[in-house]
């Protein structure tokens, strides 16, 4: 089972929730030697995003094979690659947010959960 907190106040494209699939492989624990995937996904939700109703799981679960199922699902507007998630974020937050701020921070986030658990591998 896996438990953590609702976000509330999340980032939305077009009113809907979404999430980013990265991939990252560790080739070496020590030293650490991680190798992050620079083919992302943007997954979003089928249905227009409504705190008001949780118990639609198309508003507020990004799943896609949860999503294929809605009335609402259009795999056009479902998925969406690197360069188009750059995009995206570049026109809601300004030029060079994705690449020049969010992917660094991915990075050193992925680095440091590596390193966290590096002792347990």
């Amino acid at each position: 089972m896996i438990v953590q907190k609702y976000v509330e106040n999340t980032m939305l494209y077009n009113n809907h929730k979404f999430h980013l699939r990265i991939h990252a492989v560790v080739t070496s624990w020590r030293p650490l030697t991680i190798w992050l995937m620079n083919d992302a996904r943007m997954i979003v939700c089928a249905e227009e995003y409504d705190l008001s109703n949780t118990t639609s799981q198309y508003k507020h679960i990004t799943n896609f094979i949860v999503n294929e199922q809605s009335p609402s699902f259009n795999p056009d507007n479902n998925t969406y690659g690197m360069n188009e998630i750059g995009d995206i974020i570049d026109g809601i937050y300004g030029k060079d947010t994705f690449r020049g701020i969010i992917w660094k921070r991915i990075e050193a986030v992925t680095m440091l959960g590596m390193k966290a658990n590096r002792d347990t591998m």
